[in-house]
């Protein structure tokens, strides 16, 4: 369908061919690192998708699964997706988790013995024995990392096949749906589904073992803490258990809030998705802050529901004081029951408690989270899946031969049929009682007034729209041109030939008889010019002829053309009749809608619709002569007008462009207006966290939230070390009787202390610990919370205040990829991070001050393993933020494909087109799925070789205090290693954190890119301008050109040109001229729309000096492409809601829209669908003759399109 990046020039994937201690050691990305180190990454250095990866050869099975899974009464997606990837993940996952659950808790039995050679009464240990025992340490920390980081990525691995899969369902779902079943905001659904929820199984996998593991875990590691401490130990455990159920209530809660929360955001983007498909309507009519408060009350909604999550997400970063707490309980219980602590039995102890929250607190919440909110995730995939799609009418496929008809001849064949827009018959009308019989090849004509069933009776016959009651016969292959018309990006020649193969001769046939011949000649490229997704840089003429040449390219036995003479003008329609529908298509059945009655008397067969129903049909002749002749009455004058232009003598020459016109004056003249996505270059700036910090509106908040975290971090470091004095002095002092004590003892004399001395102080620390603790928490979701709700205001308003210029450069696709996933990762995956890399920095800070007081020998080791720690985050960064960067850029194009084909889904059934599309569905997703694991595969080898560098530390940290002599105390030493250890699991995490916040400020950093492009001048005017103005204005209505020039950016070319005219009050103006010529952009100049030199006078007001709105609202259009708006038809036609029902109903009656309206179950309630797709194009077009109707002050009414209104 569209030019789509293949890998047909991309090299094969280094890990398809790399060996397994390549794989091992992440070897195979050092050509990628190379390319990193040496210039940006851009999209061309992304290599094929691996054939593991590759979305056919996933999905196939996974479909396979889904359609037997849909036979049963209640299909099930997490059961499909249990078979395809769970199973083999639990069984995998479930002996790695043996294996390191055992080395875990062995690690401080082996500490403590280690500990034990450094107390003031040795066990009689040797050297050797304390070397082996060292050793042990080393290696139950190292084995379990030789298995850990390959078991990651094949976590990740299926995690990404699980979204791949889904993704694909997704789209071929999609492509299954009927125009019949797009009422409600498909598209807007299916982007949310590809963006937020199905990113979530990326990381749903690797949580999927801390899911059933801790409570094991903790059980086995509560053992050998009563082996240390008795019962107390079981009092510290039992603080934490008690917890557990609120750690399991929150994951419930949070996968309700989750689902809210895609609710919601559901809802924002359906409406992101209509407001940018109809952003040049809101501007025109100055609608802009009627959609902005219907946006902001629609994020209202969902920042409640993020904020739940926030509140949640506190809480349980609140429990991390949880191990602190339990620590405290257990020593003082264990002391005050008259027992003394030693170093080997406290520091055994906080290891095993630092494991119990390692797992049961950290981990296990966030699995219960991550598992919850997957679980959420498909079930809203799986909900939608399963949603039932109407069977078609007809008894036939639209390209095979139905054996049905006894005749050979091709035809359609319709009786009694009655078709509703819903199931019972309540929305619009559709098609009542029709009886049709084409069976010879001829031209029929459809034609009628607006929103009798015209385009309707073609969608039924297309099966778009089910049949009630009645039969449908379609014997022969169709083609099908719609009547909004439909352009993919890509190029000219592509859009025209779509399924077919290129056949020179027919092609320029086609060319010809569509009037594109010229047209081409002034594209800078010829066919071979890029045009985008709404094809913008063509004008409407131009979309229609390409739309059309798109279906008479196509071989087939029957034609349905919908209302193609309407974009372009006289000339051309009559050369479109006579050379492409009579001549080219005589050997063809071809159902022609059209208002263009002056060609009636020409074609074979009409018929007449009203209301759905068929009045009457049959020949010109018949017609004539029946009561149905009043539909031509005031035709005949028409006809005679246009024959003095159309004449044939010189019917050629009007076609061509006048020598005066040249490609530079050409109105849409095919420039490439659709430029690539930009990437950004180098690190993320400290401009763009500056822009994330700003977005909190208060620097004293942020200092305050800063503060916080310094000092809680600061005060857990002073209850670690003061733990290590009080055991030290447990052990040296405890064993006297210290009731009494010399007064001339001062605070810095061991003797002075005693033992409930130190459980006060412990007991004050803990106290200030908890309420710091949850006080930043909450104090910072609170902080993440203005800074979602002001990105996403900045981000609204950048993007509708923008020019049309940007909407010209950029897809559909691509602006709601900000509003949907990159908002989405701002508002739920960045605050995580965030705190994620605050705590890291400030541990890391803890632990080396506390590893350095302790032995300062180790500043040594922890200088080299810094500098190797930056070498390596440097390497990995230059890399991965590019490749990060560039899979962002890559999933744009899927969700521009996917709204680009919402729009077309009539066309790709007509054309049996949807393997074509899914299978370029699938290269767009393998591109990104590259990318994204490519991202995966550097971040997992980043977090291997820091595990290496830490592990090596600790074995420094170990072997010092051996090497070193045995004068150190154990306490001492215990804390040392403890804290070392630590780092392990902390550095690999933190800094892949710090690694990932870079990557996931590429989402601010894109947001940041898109609040901040060009906008248009300010909306209101200057009251001192105002104040010199007559009121009221405009009274007159007057408009002055004066040498007026256009081009649509400041480096595009001009192209109207000095344009010197008046417009007279109550002066009736027709603008015509050839397809392409400036028409169009006449009104985008009075609009201001696009960049002007020179001036446009309103009543002797020159409206460069005034507000956009001021000047606008007091315009009204129809415009060319009339577009509704998802939400009510009230809102529709009185976005302000100023007016009263029985005004609205007034204006409706007047352009005869009341009784169609009537008919409507909900009336002014209705819900518009898609760009309004649930009613006819007149209907539409009449909406906005009732929105004019309803403004106060309408003075001029600019109609671009008038020819389907009659």
């Amino acid at each position: 369908m569209t030019n789509s990046g293949s890998d047909a020039k991309r090299l094969k994937s280094p890990y398809d061919n790399a060996n397994i201690v390549s794989r091992y050691i992440y070897w195979w990305l050092k050509d990628l690192f190379k390319i990193g180190l040496k210039r940006q990454i851009i999209e061309d250095d992304i290599s094929e998708c691996s054939q593991k990866h590759t979305s056919d050869k996933v999905t196939r099975h996974f479909e396979m699964l889904w359609e037997e899974e849909m036979l049963k009464p209640k299909p099930s997606l997490i059961r499909v997706a249990t078979k395809v990837f769970w199973l083999k993940v639990i069984i995998v996952g479930f002996f790695f988790a043996i294996f390191e659950t055992f080395c875990k808790l062995a690690n401080p039995l082996l500490l403590g013995l280690l500990i034990g050679f450094f107390t003031t009464n040795p066990n009689n240990f040797s050297n050797n024995d304390a070397y082996l025992i060292a050793t042990g340490i080393v290696l139950t920390l190292g084995l379990p990392l030789l298995f850990f980081h390959p078991f990651m990525l094949f976590l990740f691995e299926e995690g990404m096949k699980l979204r791949i899969a889904c993704c694909s369902l997704i789209y071929s779902k999609i492509l299954t749906f009927t125009k019949y079943a797009m009422k409600d905001g498909i598209a807007g659904q299916a982007v949310n589904l590809m963006s937020n929820d199905v990113s979530r199984f990326d990381w749903l996998m690797s949580f999927t073992h801390d899911f059933w593991r801790p409570p094991i875990a903790a059980g086995i590691a509560a053992y050998f803490i009563y082996q240390q401490v008795e019962f107390a130990g079981l009092l510290g455990m039992a603080i934490l258990l008690l917890f557990m159920p609120l750690q399991g209530w929150l994951g419930r809660k949070s996968a309700n809030v989750r689902l809210d929360t895609a609710k919601r955001t559901d809802n924002r983007v359906k409406s992101m998705f209509s407001i940018i498909t109809g952003i040049q309507v809101i501007k025109m009519y100055g609608w802009e802050n009627a959609f902005a408060k219907t946006v902001n009350n629609i994020r209202k909604f969902e920042l409640r529901a993020i904020a739940k999550g926030y509140y949640i997400r506190a809480t349980l970063l609140s429990l991390v004081f949880l191990t602190s707490f339990a620590v405290f309980a257990t020593f003082v219980t264990y002391v005050l029951m008259g027992n003394s602590i030693t170093s080997e039995k406290a520091f055994v102890t906080i290891a095993y408690f630092n494991y119990v929250r390692n797992v049961l607190v950290e981990f296990w919440p966030m699995a219960v989270t991550s598992v919850a909110e997957g679980w959420v995730s498909l079930r809203r995939v799986e909900e939608f899946l399963s949603q039932k799609v109407p069977s078609k009418s007809g008894n036939i496929d639209l390209n095979k031969k139905n054996v049905r008809i006894q005749s050979l001849q091709n035809g359609i064949f319709m009786r009694n049929a009655t078709a509703y827009w819903n199931s019972d018959g309540q929305d619009n009308i559709g098609i009542m009682s029709c009886d049709i019989e084409i069976d010879k090849k001829n031209v029929v004509c459809i034609i009628g007034q607006v929103g009798s069933g015209k385009t309707t009776l073609l969608e039924v016959i297309l099966k778009e729209i089910p049949l009630v009651d009645g039969e449908l016969d379609v014997n022969g292959v169709i083609s099908y041109a719609s009547q909004k018309a439909w352009i993919f990006e890509g190029s000219i020649r592509n859009n025209i030939l779509f399924t077919e193969k290129y056949d020179e001769k027919r092609y320029k046939t086609v060319l010809h008889v569509c009037a594109l011949e010229r047209d081409l000649e002034l594209f800078p490229k010829d066919d071979a010019t890029i045009v985008g997704d709404r094809g913008i840089s063509l004008s409407g003429g131009q979309k229609a002829r390409i739309n059309l040449a798109r279906a008479v390219y196509k071989n087939a036995d029957i034609y349905l053309l919908d209302d193609p003479l309407s974009a372009v003008d006289a000339h051309v329609s009559k050369h479109i009749f006579q050379k492409c529908i009579k001549d080219f298509l005589k050997d063809k059945i071809c159902v022609l809608v059209t208002h263009q009655l002056q060609y009636l008397h020409e074609v074979d067969h009409i018929i007449v619709m009203s209301m759905g129903q068929i009045k009457t049909q049959g020949s010109y002749d018949y017609i004539k002569e029946n009561d149905y002749a009043m539909l031509y009455a005031n035709d005949e004058n028409f006809i005679n007008s246009n024959a003095r232009v159309d004449s044939p003598t010189d019917e050629e020459e009007s076609l061509d462009v006048p020598k005066s016109v040249t490609k530079e004056d050409q109105e849409g003249n095919g420039k490439e207006t659709v430029s690539k996505e930009t990437q950004q270059e180098g690190k993320v700036t400290s401009a763009i966290y500056m822009a994330y910090i700003k977005a909190v509106n208060s620097g004293i908040f942020v200092f305050f939230v800063a503060l916080l975290f310094i000092i809680a971090q600061a005060l857990q470091g002073t209850v670690d070390y003061f733990v290590s004095i009080w055991i030290t002095w447990e052990e040296t002092y405890g064993d006297r009787n210290m009731t009494s004590s010399d007064d001339n003892l001062t605070i810095w004399d061991g003797e002075w202390w005693t033992t409930e001395k130190y459980i006060y102080l412990y007991s004050i620390f803990i106290g200030a610990l908890l309420l710091l603790i949850v006080s930043r928490s909450f104090a910072f979701y609170r902080m993440c919370l203005r800074v979602a709700v002001n990105l996403h205001d900045r981000l609204f308003r950048g993007v509708t205040r923008a020019t049309m210029w940007f909407y010209n450069q950029n897809s559909s696709g691509r602006i709601i990829n900000r509003f949907s996933k990159d908002i989405g990762t701002i508002d739920s995956m960045l605050p995580v991070v965030i705190v994620d890399c605050i705590q890291f920095f400030l541990q890391l800070a803890t632990v080396v001050t506390i590893v350095a007081i302790i032995n300062p020998w180790l500043l040594i080791p922890t200088l080299f393993m810094f500098i190797i720690f930056y070498g390596l985050r440097y390497i990995f960064l230059t890399t991965a933020r590019n490749i990060k960067r560039v899979e962002a850029i890559t999933r744009s194009p899927l969700f521009a494909h996917t709204t680009t084909s919402i729009e077309g889904l009539s066309t790709i059934r007509a054309f049996n087109a949807e393997m074509q599309s899914r299978n370029e569905f699938y290269e767009y997703q393998n591109i990104n799925s590259s990318a994204w694991f490519l991202f995966v595969a550097t971040s997992r080898g980043f977090a291997f070789w820091l595990d290496i560098i830490c592990l090596l530390y600790v074995t420094c940290v170990v072997y010092s205090f051996l090497l070193l002599g045995s004068d150190f105390v154990g306490a001492n030493v215990g804390l040392a290693i403890t804290q070392a250890i630590n780092l392990i699991g902390m550095c690999n995490w933190g800094l892949r954190q710090t690694a990932e916040l870079e990557n996931q400020m590429t989402s601010v950093e894109r947001v940041d890119e898109y609040a901040n492009v060009t906008s248009e001048r300010k909306l209101e005017t200057d009251q001192n301008i105002l104040a010199k103005m007559v009121k009221p204005w405009p009274q007159k209505g007057i408009i002055k050109f004066n040498n007026l020039s256009l081009k649509y950016s400041d480096t595009s070319d001009c192209i109207l040109r000095n344009l010197n005219f008046t417009i007279h009050e109550r002066e009736k103006l027709g603008i015509i001229g050839r397809t392409g010529a400036g028409k169009s952009s006449i009104i985008q100049a009075i609009f201001q729309l696009a960049h002007t030199d020179g001036t446009i006078e309103i009543d002797d007001v020159n409206i460069n000096n005034l507000g956009l709105h001021t000047f606008r609202q007091k315009i009204n259009i129809i415009p060319q492409d009339p577009v509704l708006f998802v939400g009510s038809l009230r809102h529709n036609l009185d976005p302000f809601d100023e007016k009263t029902d029985d005004e609205i109903w007034h204006v409706l009656e007047q352009v005869e829209l009341k009784h169609a309206i009537k008919l409507l179950a909900g009336g002014l309630e209705t819900k518009v669908s898609d760009g309004g797709s649930n009613f006819s194009m007149g209907q539409r077009y009449d909406s906005f003759i009732v929105m004019d109707f309803l403004c106060n002050a309408i003075y001029i009414v600019l109609l671009c399109k008038i020819q389907n209104k009659y």
